[in-house]
C-alpha cells in the first residue's frame, strides 16, 4: 500500500511544519520612533536548515520591503527549548522575535521550556512545510514499503533535528503504525542532515 515514491510521500497529518514568527508579549510598537535598532529572529537550528532558510528569506524579504535592519540568531538545542530560553532572558522590547515551529510547540505542551502559549503573540505565518522523506538516489529502498521491509530486517538509521523536534515524532509514529524499526539519529539541523545521508552515514531523514 506504500508504493508510491519516497521522495514524493508527504505527512502533513503528522509534521505540518507550519513556521511561525511570534513575538513575546509586551511589544513596543506604541513607540514612535519603532523600530530604533535591528530586530533579532531567533531561530532553534544551526544554518542550513530549514527553518533557518525560511527565517533568513523573511528577514531578506523584510529588509527590502520595509528598510528595517534584522538579522538571524541560531540558538539551537533540545528541540527548540534552548531558543526558548534564550528569548525568555530578552528585554520584552519588541526587538526579539521567535521563529517557532510545532517543535517549540510539542515542548511547551509538556512543559519543557520556560515560555506558555500566553506569552507568545503571533506576527506572521511564514510557510507550511510538510515533512518528506528522503533516502539517497542509490538507496536499495526506492518506496516507502521497501523502506519499511529493510527496517523490519534491521534498524533504519533515521536522520531528524532533535529529540523531541516535529520531524522525530513524526517518524516515530511512522514507524508504529507501519511496524518497522528505526534508530533516530540526531542533528542540529536540516543541513547536517543532508551532508550526513548524501554520505551514507544515515539510511533515510524527514
Amino acid at each position: 500500500m506504500f508504493s508510491r515514491p519516497i521522495t514524493k510521500r508527504l505527512f502533513p497529518s503528522l509534521a505540518g511544519s507550519s513556521i511561525l514568527v511570534f513575538l513575546i508579549s509586551n511589544l513596543c510598537a506604541a513607540q514612535d520612533d519603532y523600530p530604533s535598532q535591528p530586530i533579532n529572529v531567533v531561530t532553534h537550528t544551526s544554518p542550513g536548515g530549514g527553518t533557518d532558510t525560511t527565517a533568513r528569506s523573511v528577514v531578506a524579504g523584510t529588509k527590502l520591503a520595509l528598510d528595517i535592519d534584522m538579522a538571524v540568531v541560531p540558538k539551537p538545542g533540545a528541540a527548540g527549548v534552548v531558543a526558548m530560553h534564550y528569548i525568555n532572558n530578552q528585554a520584552r522590547d519588541g526587538y526579539t522575535v521567535l521563529a517557532i515551529t510545532p517543535s517549540h510547540l510539542f515542548a511547551i505542551a509538556r512543559n519543557l521550556g520556560p515560555l506558555s502559549i500566553e506569552d507568545l503573540v503571533g506576527v506572521v505565518r511564514a510557510t507550511d512545510d510538510p515533512n518528506v522523506i528522503m533516502v539517497r538516489a542509490d538507496s536499495a529502498a526506492s518506496t516507502l514499503e521497501e523502506l519499511f521491509e529493510l527496517g523490519r530486517n534491521r534498524s533504519i538509521k533515521w536522520g531528524t533535528t532533535q529529540i523531541g523536534g516535529a520531524d522525530h515524532i513524526a517518524a516515530a509514529t511512522l514507524a508504529q503504525v507501519a511496524g518497522t524499526k528505526i534508530s533516530v539519529v540526531p542533528f542540529s539541523g536540516g543541513g547536517e542532515i543532508v551532508t550526513n545521508l548524501m554520505g551514507g552515514h544515515i539510511d533515510a531523514a524527514g
